[in-house]
């Protein structure tokens, strides 16, 4: 085993102390840090702001406060006394039709309120607080306690079911599988009923002192709900699961190794014939206020399914293990950060280059370096340490022409705006491969791309994505949000892109400003468009007039001490300035931080 003492040079460490995996130790500190992934995690990919608020808490909680147990006895004191949690009402873009955004509503707990949940769902995964059912695939309590994510990775659940689905069809082979969606899932649980099943699972399943952790923060979480189960919460999907268990044991018990959920979509094997008797079934035994989507009701014979549910995680083309590679390969050889920075340059893709190199000058970053290569099975420290500039750059060339001809192949394959159970798989597999080439391909490819994917609203959030590189203009971009406008800014910092000066009448040209100012705070975070914030103040209403000041002001200090919510954020950040906000947002707290790329999941989703 190669000395890796002395490879790396630390830079940029704060004066001051602050935890990281290379000085936990004791039980105190591993909760600690276990819990800071979770909730930094939890939020990397879906909110920035959130994310940057929770990393100023753990950037200044001190380690001599941990070793005290005061973090836990803070988030403990917190959860036995506070009966109203803040929140924040947001818009998430859900899809276009014809000129008309679509979003869902969106209820986010506070920066404290996401730590304080992190710490109840660890709780309850010690205390096997709701059992993991087999035919059961989203939402699941991860088995190993010293998981840093809430739930098991989703695209994981997605996978095995289909798989599973398949060995069911093989087994019964003049069967189908009958598809069924759930209407407006979360939003039409009834909140009185699913409050009292989860309450009396808490107390049966839990000690007495989570039962009374948790009771407040989740009727707090449900009271603040403008309709059913709020989208937004980690203890949502908990409580969405507790409210169909009865549901899920009776379809379970009636169709035996032929019933698997994930979230909102049933599937159910039985023969051709049978289903309309199946599909009543379905609806008798469902809570009263729940409905089955009509419009997304399909049924799939076994050569159907194999081919609409093939393998999304192409091992061919495998782009998180490059990106492993480099990471340990930059950290072996800062030395060649620069010249390999040039090289990929020159293929003028994509590849998140400055996130690398910033985790590559982390402190403590060997140590995962030493990690990674202990379980990766397909490369030694040796490779690693031995390889050159232009191995590298051979992997991502290969990898770009092995996304090509899948895209290409993909293309052929037919697509429209209905619901179908092929329309919807084809799209996603599409999606899947497109997401990578966004980080695979020049600005000159991307535009090709954009020109060749269908000609439906499904791909219109990919799409806005290459016009708004190939264009530079973002006002449109803005009424998306979320994933689009996290996407934009990764490939915008890897492009080397000027940031562009919002006037006034780029503010007018959107119409619905309150609802996308996220958007607006993000990309002036990301430094891909400046503003002069005063400007702004009189389109917005006036939470948002103190939203921004509070996210993008030094020293802003909230007026209207009833918003609980920006008054927790001002205590956050202020003090901190833009530069120092760009820098948390760009580096990882921890090597515990999974790294993600928000363009991955672009417009995918498992539901």
């Amino acid at each position: 085993m190669l000395d890796f003492s002395g490879m790396i040079q630390l830079q940029g460490i704060r004066q001051k102390v602050r935890l990281s995996s290379s000085n936990i130790q004791g039980n105190n500190m591993n909760n600690y840090h276990n819990i800071a992934m979770r909730s930094l995690n939890q939020v990397k990919t879906l909110n920035p702001i959130l994310y940057l608020s929770i990393r100023c808490f753990y950037e200044d909680f001190s380690e001599s406060s941990v070793r005290n147990k005061l973090f836990d006895e803070l988030i403990k004191r917190k959860l036995q006394v506070r009966k109203h949690w803040a929140t924040k009402r947001n818009k998430l873009y859900k899809e276009k039709s014809e000129n008309d955004f679509i979003y869902r509503d969106i209820l986010s707990l506070s920066p404290f309120g996401i730590i304080s949940e992190s710490y109840l769902m660890r709780l309850m995964s010690q205390e096997n607080f709701i059992e993991n059912k087999k035919f059961i695939y989203s939402y699941l309590l991860p088995e190993n306690t010293k998981s840093t994510r809430n739930f098991q990775y989703y695209f994981n659940g997605y996978k095995r079911r289909n798989e599973d689905v398949y060995k069911a069809l093989l087994e019964n082979q003049n069967s189908i599988a009958l598809v069924l969606d759930l209407s407006k899932f979360y939003p039409s649980i009834n909140i009185e009923a699913v409050k009292n099943q989860f309450i009396a699972k808490l107390e049966e399943n839990t000690e007495p002192q989570i039962f009374k952790l948790a009771s407040n923060i989740t009727n707090s979480i449900l009271e603040q709900s403008s309709k059913g189960v709020p989208i937004g919460t980690e203890l949502s999907h908990l409580m969405a699961q507790i409210y169909l268990e009865d549901f899920d044991t009776k379809l379970s018990e009636q169709f035996p190794e032929k019933y698997f959920r994930y979230v909102d979509d049933i599937i159910i094997i039985c023969k051709a014939i049978e289903k309309d008797d199946v599909i009543e079934y379905v609806k008798a035994s469902l809570p009263n206020e729940l409905n089955i989507n009509t419009e997304k009701t399909d049924q799939l014979t076994l050569d159907e399914w194999k081919l609409l549910h093939s393998n999304n995680d192409l091992e061919e083309g495998n782009l998180f293990e490059v990106l492993n590679f480099i990471t340990a390969y930059v950290s072996m050889h800062p030395s060649k950060i620069d010249s390999l920075e040039q090289d990929i340059k020159s293929l003028g893709y994509n590849i998140p280059l400055s996130r690398i190199k910033n985790q590559a000058k982390s402190k403590g970053f060997m140590s995962y370096i030493k990690s990674l290569i202990k379980n990766e099975k397909r490369y030694s420290t040796f490779e690693i340490y031995f390889t050159k500039n232009e191995y590298i750059v051979k992997q991502l060339i290969n990898l770009q022409k092995f996304y090509l001809i899948e895209f290409n192949k993909l293309l052929k394959l037919d697509y429209d705006n209905s619901s179908s159970a092929e329309n919807r798989a084809n799209t996603q597999k599409l999606k899947f491969v497109t997401n990578r080439l966004l980080y695979l391909s020049t600005l000159e490819d991307l535009e090709r791309i954009g020109k060749a994917l269908p000609e439906t609203e499904k791909f219109e959030d990919t799409k806005e994505v290459i016009n708004a590189l190939v264009l530079k203009n973002l006002t449109n971009s803005i009424q998306y949000g979320g994933k689009v406008i996290q996407t934009i800014c990764e490939l915008w910092i890897e492009n080397d892109y000027e940031t562009i000066e919002f006037k006034d009448n780029d503010f007018t040209n959107i119409k619905n400003i309150d609802d996308v100012i996220d958007s607006l705070i993000v990309l002036f975070l990301y430094k891909v468009v400046t503003f002069n914030v005063t400007e702004l103040l009189t389109l917005l209403n006036d939470y948002n007039e103190e939203y921004i000041q509070v996210v993008l002001c030094d020293d802003y200090v909230v007026k209207n001490r009833q918003y609980d919510f920006l008054v927790e954020l001002q205590g956050l950040l202020q003090g901190r300035d833009l530069n120092t906000k760009y820098d948390l947002l760009t580096t990882r707290y921890d090597n515990d931080e999974t790294i993600q790329l928000a363009g991955l999941n672009l417009g995918l989703s498992y539901s």
